[in-house]
């Protein structure tokens, strides 16, 4: 979607550095994004039943992030989703520290989340 639309940006007139621009807004996404996944495996792996609660968050997220400043939600629950803790480009800065904590809490939540998957499968 960050290539598509700095491509037309681009060619209604802007300039080529537009497509970089929002490639990387689009590209931020990709951490939380990883880290319900992550949550979803480790779900899977420990408590099958309740794996599907992962869908909460996910619609949390976007419940936050589109309506949550019209509803005046507190900043507490803001803090909740992970959606909320990436930089907005290209409006702000670009900061890779949540971005790494994210992915690494990620990680470690697939990792975990297979090795359970793997060991309950076996038995």
């Amino acid at each position: 979607m960050g290539l598509s639309a700095g491509a037309t940006l681009a060619a209604a007139g802007g300039e080529l550095s537009e497509v970089t621009r929002l490639l990387e807004a689009a590209l931020v996404n990709i951490a939380p994004v990883w880290l319900l996944v992550g949550l979803a495996l480790a779900l899977i792996g420990f408590v099958p039943r309740i794996s599907g609660l992962v869908w909460l968050l996910v619609v949390y997220g976007l419940i936050s992030e589109l309506i949550g400043p019209l509803l005046q939600f507190p900043q507490w629950t803001n803090n909740l989703s992970p959606f909320y803790n990436v930089p907005k480009l290209p409006a702000e800065e670009l900061t890779l520290v949540p971005l790494l904590i994210m992915l690494a809490i990620a990680v470690a939540l697939s990792a975990l989340g297979l090795v359970a998957y793997r060991r309950r499968v076996r038995l």
